[in-house]
């Protein structure tokens, strides 16, 4: 106590400050074993000197104090929680190896409505055409899943607007109605893009929703581009 008085006097002493001339006495406090006041509480060097202190390790230990319980702590479920969705990293292999996969069924699928479409003769590709963009999506859709980059949902969802938009003119040789209809042009380019940036800008698991959203947007652009070819092949 002596050396911290010597010690805070100096320091005031160099700050230029006025020391008070009366300083009030330190709080004191009880204890269950001592009922009296003026309890002492030693640190530091007067600690150290103490021969005999296991008498007291078993109270004073900070071990000891009681703690909050592991699972109820807000932090850890939270992050308990975004484990469970948190999806593992995938090496390069898997990942070219999912490419690869899916490159190979748009591959078989545009094979398959080639060969479907060769008896309808020109009228099956002026009506069926936009499915290839449907597939190009759905390619786009793979990477992203695979790659697990928010990113990429900007030209797979492009890709996949364009796709449903383009449909809509062949399907009912309609072409004139993008007079009025262009608005949605803005929309298919914008939304993608607006709505990556908002994803990527927030606190949500972006790999988690990477996959998600890619697995989607195949499955999705899949789907579409088979109506497609069907109502071609169908009507016309």
């Amino acid at each position: 106590a002596g050396k911290m008085a010597a010690a805070l006097y100096d320091v005031v002493k160099a700050l230029d400050l006025e020391l008070p001339e009366q300083i009030a006495r330190p709080l004191t406090f009880r204890t269950t074993e001592s009922s009296g006041e003026g309890v002492a509480v030693l640190s530091g060097t007067s600690r150290q000197k103490l021969r005999n202190l296991k008498f007291a390790e078993d109270a004073t230990a900070f071990t000891n104090l009681p703690g909050p319980e592991v699972d109820r702590l807000p932090a850890r479920s939270q992050a308990q929680k975004l484990a469970s969705t948190q999806p593992e990293k995938q090496t390069g292999l898997q990942v070219a190896r999912q490419i690869l996969n899916g490159l190979a069924l748009i591959i078989a699928f545009n094979v398959m409505a080639i060969f479907m479409g060769i008896g309808q003769g020109s009228s099956f590709w002026v009506h069926a055409w936009p499915f290839e963009l449907l597939l190009l999506a759905g390619f786009m859709g793979i990477i992203t899943r695979a790659s697990q980059s928010v990113w990429n949902l900007i030209p797979t969802g492009i890709l996949f607007l364009q796709g449903i938009l383009f449909s809509y003119f062949s399907l009912t040789g309609r072409w004139q109605d993008y007079t009025f209809l262009w608005v949605l042009q803005v929309a298919v380019v914008f939304l993608p893009i607006i709505g990556t940036f908002n994803l990527a800008a927030s606190r949500f698991n972006q790999p988690y929703f990477a996959r998600r959203l890619g697995s989607a947007s195949f499955l999705g652009a899949i789907v579409w581009a088979a109506l497609l070819v069907f109502i071609s092949l169908l009507l016309f």
